[in-house]
């Protein structure tokens, strides 16, 4: 179950690389979508990355990305998990919702807005004609972007991510201890027992495709806020928002709504149904 753990960090942290392994295709054609004017759908975006570079182009920015998911994804659950005694006086479904409340605001100040930030510059910057950072690690990068642009930079869209990894993790998490006290209920065991495999799987996808028609729009002016140049990029989340509205209309702010609905699903999915299988396994290792 999605209780305290005695190894959040160690479990949140290979949940977090595994998942974003095997859905990161996804991630990099939701930010095509959300930035890049010329695509229209994601197949578009498929068909042209592989036309032009190959498979492996599909995972540009990888490295970047997973080097920030790692950090972002222990921190989450361990936040979680920590929280988790400071609401212990409501009941079940309601403190799951209060501690993912503060793991994601954890989450997204302390870990993922800087880190996202590199992550989107440097998937921006690959598909310029002349990138800067070409050949350059994740590290070297955030020093070189340090030193060109400030470390106020590395909080570029820090309040659109608060609003929505904090209403994420608190949908999900919530979401998930509701789904797993009424799975087990049907199945006739105790609130104690853990979910099997699949009904983890399962219960994860449900609250990740939740979650995306409320936090959508919060998405693309993040994305947005974070791109390396464009009309958006430093500009305030409600001067960003404004902006799109008046010049694309309401539908620029569910752009890449579709991909993000699969990919959030799918790693909702796989993150939960990895930090649960791992914990039990860390959890049972005697010292």
């Amino acid at each position: 179950m999605v209780g305290q753990r005695k190894h959040p960090i160690m479990a949140g942290a290979a949940a977090g690389i595994l998942e974003c392994t095997i859905n990161y295709p996804m991630e990099y054609v939701k930010a095509q979508l959300q930035v890049g004017t010329h695509f229209k759908n994601p197949l578009q975006v498929v068909r042209e990355t592989v036309n032009r570079v190959g498979v492996r182009g599909l995972y540009r920015g990888y490295p970047a990305f997973a080097s920030f998911m790692l950090p972002s994804a222990a921190t989450r659950f361990y936040a979680y998990n920590a929280s988790l005694s400071l609401f212990s006086g409501l009941a079940p479904v309601h403190q799951a919702l209060f501690a993912g409340l503060a793991a994601g605001v954890a989450e997204a100040g302390l870990v993922f807005t800087p880190c996202e930030n590199v992550a989107i510059t440097l998937l921006h910057d690959q598909m310029q004609p002349s990138p800067i950072y070409r050949n350059i690690g994740p590290l070297k990068a955030t020093f070189m972007i340090a030193k060109t642009r400030g470390l106020i930079t590395f909080w570029n869209g820090l309040t659109p991510n608060l609003f929505k990894i904090a209403t994420c993790t608190m949908i999900r998490f919530g979401g998930y201890k509701y789904l797993k006290n009424i799975t087990l209920e049907f199945y006739g065991k105790d609130s104690s027992a853990e979910l099997t495999t699949l009904q983890s799987f399962a219960c994860g996808a449900m609250v990740g495709a939740m979650s995306v028609p409320l936090t959508h729009p919060f998405d693309v002016v993040k994305t947005n806020m974070m791109a390396l140049r464009g009309p958006y990029a430093g500009k305030s989340m409600l001067a960003t928002a404004r902006t799109l509205l008046e010049k694309e209309g309401y539908k620029s702010l569910f752009k890449g709504s579709s991909i993000r609905l699969v990919r959030v699903t799918s790693e909702q999915a796989f993150i939960f149904m990895f930090y649960e299988k791992i914990s039990q396994l860390l959890d049972n290792v005697s010292y």
